[in-house]
């Protein structure tokens, strides 16, 4: 394999992805709960801005021809979408949210289909 073909020099990439979950309403009562989403959704948002930040530097590495720092940037973006595919995936699994989350998948999907843009909400309340 040349190092033109290898993974972590591949550049197109989907925005992360961000469902919009809807948690059960009874869980606002609580203030800890409520904080808990709150910095699990900041954490959903900064991971998002690191991937967009990496994702800028790998163009620009590949741009200047160094293939190290564009595979050491690929790293930190299949890093932090990694990290927010867990926490999303936790959500999912703890409030038995599946029914939504294969809907978001879905128009997720058309919208990439489509060539559209896919929202950009990560980290929303509502996660």
């Amino acid at each position: 394999m040349n190092t033109e073909q290898h993974p972590a020099l591949i550049t197109e990439r989907d925005e992360l992805p961000s469902p919009t979950l809807v948690l059960p309403g009874d869980l606002g009562k609580d203030q800890a709960l409520t904080g808990l989403v709150q910095a699990i959704g900041q954490v959903r948002t900064d991971l998002a801005a690191r991937v967009r930040l990496f994702q800028r530097r790998v163009q620009e590495f590949a741009a200047s021809g160094d293939q190290l720092g564009q595979a050491l940037c690929r790293g930190q973006v299949l890093a932090g979408e990694h990290a927010a595919a867990t926490i999303d995936e936790g959500i999912v699994v703890a409030f038995n949210l599946w029914d939504q989350y294969e809907r978001e998948i879905r128009q997720a999907a058309q919208i990439a289909g489509s060539g559209e843009r896919m929202p950009s909400n990560p980290g929303g309340q509502s996660a």
